[in-house]
């Protein structure tokens, strides 16, 4: 019998993408200024609470990318980094089984991708439905042997959920 472990599983909605040209394709939009701004200041945030991942899955997406390179600019070690097709615009029951099966032996893991999905599997473990924008972090603390033993049912706790916004400092605006 394997031992229980606590683990963090950090969940993000990529920064802010730039929706100036329309002839771009929804999957290769790239971060706009607030979004390029954003992404840093969460990854300070996140290692200001001990929460810097071992491993970053992510959607394919440009926007997830760009969040994701932007963060680890930040981090005193790069995380490994794993995108898949699966994460863009997924289902929650999709970001499920991804961390399911991609976050492997690692004890902190953050995965980077969209909503609707991201904001489903947020809200329900959280408790209550939430508002996820854009940048937007939530970890959560469990206990598992594996990661593929993570279920809907897993008992988890969120210990913090954060917003870009809030991080503002005061008299500055976030865009």
């Amino acid at each position: 019998m394997n031992d229980l472990l606590t683990r963090r599983l950090i969940l993000m909605r990529h920064a802010k993408s730039d929706w100036d040209d329309p002839a771009i394709a929804d999957h290769d939009r790239p971060l706009n200024r607030r979004g390029r701004k954003a992404a840093p200041r969460m990854a300070q945030w996140l290692s200001s609470n001990g929460a810097v991942p071992d491993i970053i899955l992510g959607s394919t997406a440009m926007r997830v990318r760009e969040t994701v390179s932007l963060m680890q600019e930040q981090w005193q070690y790069e995380a490994t980094e794993l995108y898949c097709r699966d994460l863009y615009l997924a289902a929650a029951d999709t970001i499920l089984r991804v961390v399911g099966s991609d976050a492997l032996d690692h004890q902190t893991v953050m995965l980077v991708a969209h909503n609707p999905g991201l904001e489903e599997l947020i809200s329900r473990w959280f408790g209550s439905p939430l508002r996820i924008p854009t940048a937007t972090a939530a970890i959560f603390e469990l206990r598992l042997s594996h990661w593929h033993e993570l279920r809907w049912q897993t008992a988890l706790q969120c210990v913090a959920l954060q917003r870009p916004k809030e991080l503002s400092e005061v008299g500055q605006r976030d865009d």
